[in-house]
């Protein structure tokens, strides 16, 4: 089959995933564990969408902010470390699509997630449309100065480790807000 347009698929998929989300989260079984190093992996390959989105959302700072005023050199820092990221990246999305959808959707006949099958190609597609959306959708104006400040203390930092640090700040202290919205849960450490 081929489609008229990849984007129209995403957005396709991408919706019938938020809108089922929330009513198949109490039927879902329960998924295993997003361990800190497949979140670390899936922040280093979504980090530049999301901060070129969080840009682009955080209309309250200044031009001269550092995320709005470096957007391009902060894209080029990390966009090279999202191939080395993704496996781990892929192990995390393979989680949260199978602990979202419950199990009546993520399971095949067969038994496996169906998202498995995707081509990495396709999959880093999804990812890349998707994740940055949901992120910035959630980001409050009144986080954009913590954010610029977050991204200009970690821009020093090589691509690896500015996402280990980011992932292990969401990890430690925001595991709770997150267990308030998603299926997915973190490892114990």
């Amino acid at each position: 089959m081929i489609l008229a347009s990849p984007l129209r698929l995403i957005g396709i998929i991408a919706a019938t995933a938020l809108a089922v989300a929330p009513a198949m989260a109490e039927a879902a079984t329960p998924a295993p564990c997003l361990t800190q190093g497949e979140f670390a992996g899936l922040v280093g390959y979504a980090l530049p969408g999301v901060l070129d989105a969080a840009a682009q959302n955080c209309s309250t700072l200044p031009a001269t902010a550092y995320l709005k005023a470096n957007r391009a050199s902060i894209a080029a820092q990390y966009t090279p470390y999202k191939q080395t990221a993704w496996p781990s990246a892929k192990a995390a999305v393979m989680k949260i699509t199978a602990s979202f959808a419950g199990a009546s959707l993520s399971q095949s006949a067969n038994g496996t997630n169906p998202m498995a099958a995707l081509p990495d190609p396709v999959l880093q597609t999804l990812v890349d449309a998707a994740v940055p959306q949901i992120i910035s959708s959630r980001i409050k104006l009144h986080d954009c100065a913590l954010i610029d400040h977050i991204v200009r203390l970690a821009a020093p930092m090589p691509a690896q480790n500015a996402s280990e640090l980011l992932a292990l700040i969401v990890v430690t202290e925001m595991a709770d807000k997150i267990a308030d919205i998603s299926p997915v849960q973190f490892c114990p450490s």
